[in-house]
């Protein structure tokens, strides 16, 4: 029997905008699980896509569960392309997020995750080369405040979060 390989598996045109220390540099490591610490807090995430893709779902690991978590996919003025709307945290483990399927075409965007409670944590990354938010700020992470559930706008400010949640997206090339 011959596989045939799914168009999900290929590699994928995306890539985190990070300067050349990037998640493969030793410095950075993936934290257990970071609670979010601030209800209401919007985390912003950049990546670029080299190519036209559709995003079908987002996927962020749960280490501890809590409140209500939203995740959706902002372009760079901070325009809401799609959103989850706001659900339950799950269970410890993977939570896959099924949104709107959602066609992005080359250039920079952001996932943008909020949570309802201080309490919930995620799997996450640490730039262990900065002492401070200066690493998440390097790679062009972004926050806001009062962002629960996410809006159809966001005015995007430095972080001031030492940690950045890891996420996934399944897409069809």
């Amino acid at each position: 029997m011959v596989a045939v390989p799914d168009a999900r598996l290929e590699t994928l045109p995306i890539r985190l905008i990070v300067p050349d220390i990037s998640m493969r540099d030793p410095n950075i490591s993936p934290a257990a699980g970071a609670v979010w610490g601030t209800a209401n807090l919007g985390v912003f995430i950049p990546f670029a896509v080299d190519q036209q893709i559709i995003v079908t779902q987002i996927h962020l690991e749960v280490t501890t569960t809590g409140g209500n978590v939203d995740v959706g996919i902002y372009d760079e003025a901070g325009n809401r392309l799609v959103s989850n709307g706001a659900v339950a945290t799950a269970a410890a483990g993977v939570q896959t997020f099924n949104i709107t399927d959602t066609t992005l075409v080359p250039g920079r965007y952001y996932v943008g995750i909020s949570c309802s409670a201080t309490t919930p944590a995620f799997k996450e990354c640490s730039p262990l080369w900065a002492a401070s938010a200066v690493g998440a700020t390097l790679v062009g992470a972004r926050q806001a405040a009062a962002v629960h559930p996410l809006p159809a706008t966001v005015t995007y400010a430095t972080p001031t979060r030492l940690t950045m949640p890891l996420f996934s997206l399944e897409t069809i090339v």
